[in-house]
């Protein structure tokens, strides 16, 4: 995963800022609703060269702004100023738009990998909140665990749960049932096991993994999703306190805040975790990966391995793919590919 897990970042601290007093946050959320403005405008712009994990994150933040105009229209968020509730609708109908154009192309650059992933990628990805708390009294460990992530067997795990030619949908190895209960992890190896939980969740297959851990006699899926997000919560606090921000840890600690915050953990949403992230974003809507003192061209090159990753390939390339792909948005506009 890339930066643009800040997508799913913002979406979640707009989604949990609306629950608490509006005086105390306003301006919080005036600050990451302008951020998700500058981020989707340039996304709207670069749509045709996003890739399938970046349309994950856009589905988040589609599926959480559409909550947000849920909880509103029920009545529960009588705080909130109806400017911001009409602002965070043009955002989530710009995400959409977003969304749908990106999806297009992205299924006539890499049809069979889009396509194993559609179940949570067609749709904005919206679930019931749960609202769950860290493990008290966790000691975390000063050095950093086990962290040997690989996004082969990642991929593999979502595929086999999410159903494909060779497996029934919620199918769950013993492999990945080895992967998401691996102890003392750290890194994007525990990220990715509670993304799991959470794309299990979206595809209604908790039930096998709570199957099998009552087969094996170990927890149950709320321990489970406390012991991985207490890891991530603890490693995230080591980073947030060092002295200068890491550079290299940047995409991971947006990601440690994404997920387990979406997955109920209200722990993650620090309002000083909050503004450092909004810190890193320049005024064309990227996030910074590298210090400011560095030469430009230096800063230059490291945008574009940056934009490389987060739109899965070679611009040049992909402006002459692009070309031939007009026809994929129609087909998919029209459903014919589902």
């Amino acid at each position: 995963m890339s930066w643009y897990f800040l997508l799913h970042f913002t979406a979640i601290i707009l989604s949990f800022l609306t629950k608490f007093n509006a005086a105390e946050n306003s301006a919080g959320i005036q600050d990451v609703n302008g951020a998700l403005t500058r981020l989707l405008y340039f996304l709207d712009d670069q749509h045709r060269m996003i890739n399938v994990d970046c349309i994950f994150s856009l589905r988040m933040v589609e599926g959480q702004l559409a909550s947000v105009q849920d909880s509103y229209a029920e009545g529960n968020l009588p705080h909130v100023h109806n400017t911001i509730i009409n602002s965070l609708n043009n955002l989530r109908k710009k995400t959409g738009l977003i969304n749908r154009k990106a999806l297009g192309y992205t299924l006539g650059r890499d049809p069979a990998y889009t396509k194993s992933f559609l179940r949570v990628i067609d749709t904005p990805f919206q679930i019931k909140y749960m609202f769950r708390e860290i493990q008290p009294g966790f000691s975390p460990k000063k050095e950093r665990g086990i962290d040997d992530f690989t996004e082969e067997l990642s991929d593999k795990c979502v595929s086999n749960l999410l159903g494909s030619e060779m497996f029934e949908p919620c199918t769950f190895t013993n492999e990945c049932w080895h992967f998401l209960t691996m102890p003392d992890t750290s890194g994007y190896t525990t990220t990715h096991q509670a993304l799991f939980l959470l794309i299990a969740e979206k595809a209604n297959c908790m039930y096998k993994i709570a199957d099998k851990a009552a087969e094996v006699g170990l927890y149950s899926i709320d321990r489970l999703y406390e012991r991985i997000c207490t890891l991530i919560y603890h490693e995230a606090k080591q980073l947030a306190e060092m002295d200068t921000f890491p550079d290299d840890d940047k995409d991971l600690f947006m990601e440690q805040i994404a997920i387990c915050g979406h997955a109920g953990f209200y722990q993650f949403l620090n309002p000083k975790w909050l503004q450092l992230v909004l810190s890193w974003q320049s005024e064309s809507g990227c996030y910074k990966i590298n210090d400011e003192s560095e030469e430009d061209e230096e800063d230059s090159d490291k945008d574009e391995h940056v934009q490389r990753e987060m739109f899965g390939g070679d611009n040049k390339e992909q402006s002459i793919q692009n070309e031939h792909q007009d026809i994929i948005v129609q087909e998919f506009d029209n459903g014919d590919i589902r």
